[in-house]
């Protein structure tokens, strides 16, 4: 009996092992050569993986039959395969020869791929217009290993810090940017659409042809340009709408709000006895949310949220381009026209875009080229800021606007409603305009050996124009909105004693013109009337 039971345990732990060893896939990758070190294996069916050994071994734990496992190694073209459940599975890959053979541009002129020595990121235009923003600098985030891009605001316009390899000055740590060899001030100052490559020095060495300039690295872009043969026009539109992805959200209800703001003053002022309710008294508190039904303006419970901010915010961009190449001349030009909206009112960036890169052969020894951009940008902000904070912070229990579209009091009167100051508190109004232009002229005496000379002239301007209103709270006239029925002709006709006395005062003035006199009084009249109609 013993030995039929320690029977039956065996063969179950020798089961058990087996099904175990069923789940290590083994083999080994290489290429043409022999065995590659460091080669990616992953299961895309439980993200498992491993790297191969010094001898191109490896061994993935996890992996079960009908898994499909994927060989990545850089330089090489990626390989998939779906694992039958066999442990051993051998993987020989090949060169990818498209990156190898790859052009990159770096600073004294352009290599190969597979010959690049320095600290190089390289990212081409396919990458680029994949990512759906409004500004470039945008678009580079996470593309580029070493170059950090921080984005501080998502508003309509807002651009990006970048930074290659992170602080590398006490000063200004902003790389140098270069188009087509034209030294720009920002990424943003290119349209997405008009990018062929662009290429990031890192490292001393790749970025020592420019000197001190280099110090914080050096970000070169290629725009598009026409080859041969080529005569094309094409158009690319974009229409998207934006929403907020989370708002914090805040006890802003009248319960809360009050029961804590009672709260915070006690504990302030020491804990007095007595001084729980020293602001809100416990009888407003618990009647409050009853009074509102009946007399919304004295007792609001008013959605500051969503009177100041939308759901979404629309923005839709127009990009045309024109192409045309023969032996002689290659001309390439886009123009693109962008607008975005910000998820409140007042706030929109507009910006259109030209650039035009043409080049032109002279002789087999001699051709020069001419390029220009034009930049048009319009940002439209409300001069009292960006109303989001006060939004989902600001209590219920104060009026923004009256029913009628009048300002309310806010909390503490017109200068604290945001509302108000953001519809009626003025604009400010930024247009930047930047012109650049490149003409250059190459000579080429032997092989090898070409002199160019280049003349980039730019020109740029920025004007700010501001306008800020006075914004005055008004008193809500129950008399004039609340009531169905016509006030009393007695109660229109007075008039208050300050403006009796004025009356009186220019009637004085001018005893010899009865008549004038009159017709002054006639109008105060009027005009009193009218307003105290409702």
């Amino acid at each position: 009996m013993k030995k039929s039971i320690l029977s039956l345990l065996l063969a179950c732990f020798l089961q058990i092992n087996l099904a175990f060893a069923q789940n290590v896939m083994k083999g080994v990758v290489s290429d043409a050569n022999g065995p590659l070190v460091g080669v990616v294996i992953h299961d895309k069916d439980n993200a498992k993986g491993t790297t191969s050994d010094m001898s191109g071994k490896y061994a993935l734990n996890g992996a079960e039959s009908g898994h499909t496992i994927e060989f990545r190694y850089l330089g090489y073209v990626t390989e998939t395969v779906v694992w039958d459940g066999k442990s051993v599975v051998n993987i020989k890959l090949k060169e990818d020869a498209v990156q190898l053979e790859e052009t990159v541009v770096i600073g004294y002129g352009s290599v190969k791929k597979k010959d690049l020595t320095g600290a190089v990121g390289v990212i081409n235009s396919s990458l680029i217009e994949k990512q759906s923003t409004s500004q470039l600098s945008q678009s580079l985030q996470g593309l580029i290993p070493g170059l950090t891009v921080t984005r501080s605001s998502s508003m309509p316009g807002a651009s990006a810090t970048v930074q290659v390899r992170g602080v590398t000055t006490m000063s200004d740590s902003s790389p140098l940017i270069l188009v087509d060899g034209m030294m720009v001030s920002s990424l943003d100052n290119i349209a997405s659409e008009d990018v062929q490559q662009i290429t990031v020095l890192k490292d001393a060495a790749s970025a020592s042809i420019y000197g001190a300039r280099a110090a914080a690295g050096v970000i070169l872009i290629t725009t598009k340009e026409a080859t041969e043969g080529q005569l094309s026009i094409g158009y690319n539109g974009e229409i998207s709408l934006s929403s907020p992805t989370e708002f914090p959200k805040f006890l802003t209800d009248p319960y809360h709000y009050m029961t804590m703001y009672n709260e915070w003053s006690w504990n302030d002022a020491g804990n007095p006895a007595g001084g729980e309710f020293a602001n809100y008294s416990q009888d407003y508190i618990d009647n409050y949310a009853t009074n509102n039904r009946y007399d919304p303006i004295q007792y609001p419970i008013y959605d500051w949220k969503d009177a100041i901010l939308s759901n979404t915010a629309m923005r839709h961009k127009h990009n045309l381009t024109m192409t045309y190449g023969n032996k002689v001349i290659k001309s390439h030009t886009s123009a693109t026209y962008e607008n975005a909206d910000a998820i409140y009112k007042g706030s929109n960036h507009e910006r259109i875009s030209i650039r035009s890169r043409n080049n032109l052969k002279i002789s087999d020894k001699l051709s020069g080229s001419i390029d220009f951009s034009v930049r048009y940008a319009t940002k439209n902000d409300p001069t009292s800021g960006s109303p989001i904070r006060a939004a989902y912070m600001y209590p219920s229990i104060y009026l923004g606007l009256y029913p009628d579209g009048r300002v309310g009091p806010g909390k503490d009167g017109s200068l604290s409603n945001t509302l108000a100051a953001l519809l009626e508190g003025g604009e400010k109004k930024t247009v930047s305009n930047t012109m650049t232009g490149k003409f250059s002229l190459s000579y080429k005496p032997i092989k090898d050996l070409t002199l160019t000379a280049n003349l980039t002239p730019t020109v740029g301007t920025v004007s700010i124009k501001e306008m800020k209103n006075a914004v005055t709270s008004n008193h809500w006239r129950n008399n004039s909105s609340l009531h169905t029925t016509r006030p009393s002709a007695r109660y229109i006709t007075s008039m208050p004693w300050s403006v009796m006395k004025i009356i009186v005062i220019r009637m004085k003035r001018c005893r010899d013109r009865p008549t004038i006199c009159l017709c002054l009084l006639s109008l105060i009249l009027i005009w009193r009337t009218r307003m105290l109609l409702p």
